[in-house]
């Protein structure tokens, strides 16, 4: 009786200690996990952690990259629109720094597109209504910058420019024999010239004379001859009330003249003649001028033309192809009390 019952005490002592050892391992068993848990979180975060910082230094790397790619496209970009001329937001030129230039690209005062006496080269095939004949009115001449204190390139330039120009305004008569030089007038002058921003101004002086042809005298022995001269001072705004557009008015006065040539004249219009091209094959144009002269008793010229033009933007130089019409005194000044109807077509190449 007493040995079992100590057998069944040592028994349960030891069932004890061993549920006891039991619960202890698997404490440590639990607490181990536990532990390498932790130690497991704690190395995810410093991983997830550097893998932030390094996606961080990878993101700002390429946006870096990417915005100096965008700015050089963008640079890229402005530069192709600029050279197509399919917009211009401002009316100012690229470079405001003012240089001394000899022989500059380029005008200040840009000649009138329908301005019937300024210096260009050009051949239309116009028809006379009054008397219904085809006529060709030609011009060979240029105007050209010979100094500039002002602001580099073609385009919009600003500042101080002095100009020279010349012409010979030729009309033949390609239905008479030789195609007969029916007449010629020849003007040549000397313009100051200054702009800022969308303002222009012109001064000078030139010289126009008028002569008949050699063939012509010779089948019209007969004709009044008379010699037209004028030597004016002339002085011209114009204005940029869009930048594609302008107004202009000018005013000359004859130091000097001949031949019915009476002191003042007066010349305004308007014209839309886009600085660069808007489309990749050119743009159109249109022009409207007046042209007022004392010696008829200041009634007046109209001359209308349109079509579709090439801008030069490194050299300012304009092709033209386009229709004419024009109304008034004679366009060649030796047939001083003839008027004239004229339409038809033509090309004209400004400076």
């Amino acid at each position: 009786m007493d040995i079992s019952i100590k057998s069944t005490r040592l028994g349960g002592s030891t069932f004890l200690f061993l549920f006891c050892v039991l619960i202890a391992g698997a404490t440590a068993s639990l607490a181990e996990p536990l532990v390498l848990s932790g130690a497991t979180i704690d190395l995810h975060e410093m991983i997830e952690s550097k893998t932030l910082e390094q996606r961080l230094l990878e993101i700002d790397s390429r946006s870096e990259v990417w915005h100096a790619a965008t700015e050089q496209h963008l640079s890229l970009h402005d530069q192709h629109e600029h050279a197509d001329g399919s917009y211009l937001d401002d009316f100012t030129s690229n470079d405001s720094v003012y240089q001394y230039q000899i022989l500059p690209p380029g005008l200040m005062y840009r000649s009138y597109l329908a301005g019937e006496k300024e210096p260009r080269t050009m051949w239309s095939v116009l028809y006379d209504t009054k008397r219904s004949r085809t006529i060709w009115e030609t011009a060979l001449g240029a105007r050209v910058g010979l100094f500039r204190y002002g602001t580099e390139g073609a385009t919009r330039p600003e500042g101080y420019q002095l100009d020279l120009e010349g012409a010979v305004f030729a009309r033949l008569i390609p239905a008479e024999p030789s195609t007969m030089l029916e007449g010629a007038d020849f003007r040549f002058g000397l313009l100051n010239t200054w702009r800022e921003d969308r303002l222009a101004v012109k001064w000078g002086y030139y010289h126009v004379s008028s002569h008949l042809g050699d063939e012509f005298l010779i089948v019209n022995p007969d004709f009044d001859r008379i010699n037209y001269v004028r030597d004016a001072a002339i002085v011209g705004v114009m204005a940029d009330v869009l930048v594609d557009t302008q107004v202009y008015g000018e005013v000359a006065n004859a130091l000097g003249s001949q031949g019915g040539a009476k002191p003042w004249e007066f010349q305004f219009g308007s014209q839309y003649v886009p600085t660069r091209k808007m489309f990749a094959y050119g743009s159109p144009y249109v022009g409207a001028n007046t042209y007022m002269r004392q010696d008829f008793g200041f009634r007046s010229g109209f001359n209308f033309i349109a079509g579709w033009n090439w801008y030069g933007e490194k050299t300012g130089e304009r092709l033209r192809v386009g229709m004419q019409y024009y109304r008034g005194p004679s366009l060649q000044y030796s047939f001083f009390d003839r008027s004239e109807r004229l339409i038809g077509g033509g090309i004209w190449l400004d400076y």
